[in-house]
């Protein structure tokens, strides 16, 4: 029989704390602690630092190690811990990054979800003398319209937050079941999911409205006229921060484009003056759920990039500016004499969705009307590259937004809405001390050559 290594047997020895395959020893030289596993591939012992350097928090720190280590296998619901979907769900999803960037910006509301799911079971097996952790299949449908009374009586949710809140768990639930690649504590990566199968969960809002004989949420209604707009435009003064809000106004209702695809605007990457394109999704970001199109330049919008003449045109005192709020919306509006509950960052999306279907002279078809909102069918998508090379691409859905800018130009009093030195309805650059102002992408290359 051959004989254990001693590297190996001393490891072992100093076994200070093991959950499951992992313990936690000490290396010396080292006053942090280090977790150790033993690699039967290999035949030997390995180890890896926790980085920490008190012993009570190491423990916790394997603890969330070995409760987090994805099982070789699938289980059924019945033995699948809601802790251990969420562990797993927010560790790869809500928690990850893309880049340089949160993969989910909202990471408070799933947490909220789970949360609540958790509470309530956990309370039910109480009431039922059950024992032990909150599975995944207790989650029956009969718990699930018991569920969504409690969190109207107890909680006091709407109805539309109960279906938000159940949709949620019913993500993360699908997340767990499907194949995921993850590098495990080992360093290794391989293909893993928790579910063998996805439980029914009961999300929509009917479903909820029936059980719980709360009323249903009211679509979102209320679009602003023309006069009402200008005057909330009007009412943005002049400091620093209503600046960047008014440029932010102005972007918005000539993209249609959702509050964080105009704030990461960037006009050199994802501005093609000659062709007359906006990117909406700029290079290397990957397409998701809320797509992003592909739009025409509106003349409006070509003045005003060549008058601000910057990559970054929303900023604050110098620095790009990550996210508009709301706020500022609502203050004008009220000092504009209007109701500022229903004003927000996605009005001014909502306005010109709805507005650009009545544009006196120009029908602009409900696909182009999609498309541009960025809420295109799949065939339109797949064509969308090479219909942008063509002069008839959203023609009419450009037309209309230009239209509709010189309405509201002619309704605001203090708020100039066209770019200085520019004329309306027409693709004259800037004119700047008797000569055209070139884009900023055409100066710089210039420059460079």
């Amino acid at each position: 029989m051959p004989k254990r290594s001693p590297i190996r047997g001393r490891r072992e020895a100093a076994r200070i704390f093991q959950i499951g395959p992992y313990w936690l020893g000490k290396e010396d030289g080292s006053d942090a602690f280090y977790y150790y596993w033993y690699d039967t591939e290999a035949g030997k012992t390995r180890r890896r630092t926790t980085r920490q350097r008190d012993l009570e928090q190491a423990k916790v720190w394997l603890a969330k190690l070995a409760l987090g280590e994805p099982p070789e296998e699938p289980d059924h619901p019945d033995n699948v811990t809601f802790a251990a979907v969420r562990r797993f769900y927010f560790a790869h999803h809500v928690n990850a990054r893309d880049g340089d960037k949160d993969r989910v910006r909202d990471k408070r509301s799933p947490k909220r979800a789970f949360v609540l799911v958790s509470v309530y079971l956990m309370q039910v097996m109480r009431e039922e003398g059950i024992e032990g952790a909150p599975k995944v299949g207790q989650f029956t449908l009969a718990r699930q319209h018991a569920f969504m009374r409690w969190c109207r009586d107890k909680q006091k949710l709407s109805g539309k937050s109960i279906s938000n809140y159940l949709s949620l768990v019913k993500a993360g639930l699908r997340f767990a079941a499907t194949p995921r690649i993850v590098t495990d504590a080992r360093g290794r990566e391989r293909e893993v999911r928790l579910l063998a199968v996805v439980p029914p969960i009961a999300d929509g809002e009917d479903v909820v409205a029936q059980v719980t004989m709360l009323p249903r949420s009211k679509p979102r209604d209320w679009v602003p006229g023309d006069a009402e707009l200008a005057a909330l435009i009007d009412a943005l003064s002049e400091g620093p921060e209503h600046e960047a809000v008014f440029r932010y106004v102005i972007m918005a209702l000539n993209t249609w484009a959702r509050p964080e695809a105009i704030a990461e605007l960037s006009v050199k990457q994802q501005v093609s003056f000659d062709r007359g394109l906006v990117f909406l999704n700029p290079p290397g970001r990957p397409q998701n759920r809320k797509r992003r199109p592909t739009i025409r330049l509106t003349d409006n919008l070509r003045g005003w990039l060549l008058y601000w003449n910057e990559d970054r045109p929303l900023h604050y005192f110098g620095r790009p500016v990550i996210a508009v709020s709301s706020r500022t919306l609502k203050a004008a509006a009220e000092r504009a004499g209007l109701d500022p509950a229903p004003v927000n960052r996605y009005a001014l999306r909502h306005y010109m969705a709805t507005r650009a279907r009545n544009v006196e002279g120009v029908t602009v078809p409900s696909e182009q009307r999609a498309a541009w909102l960025g809420h295109a069918d799949p065939q339109w998508s797949q064509t969308e590259w090479y219909e942008s090379f063509d002069e008839e691409y959203l023609r009419e859905a450009m037309l209309a937004t230009d239209a509709i800018m010189r309405r509201l130009a002619t309704l605001a009093k203090k708020r100039a809405l066209v770019a200085p030195q520019t004329v309306p309805g027409t693709r004259l650059v800037v004119i700047e001390g008797g000569q055209p102002v070139a884009p900023l992408v055409e100066r710089e290359r210039k420059e460079g050559a």
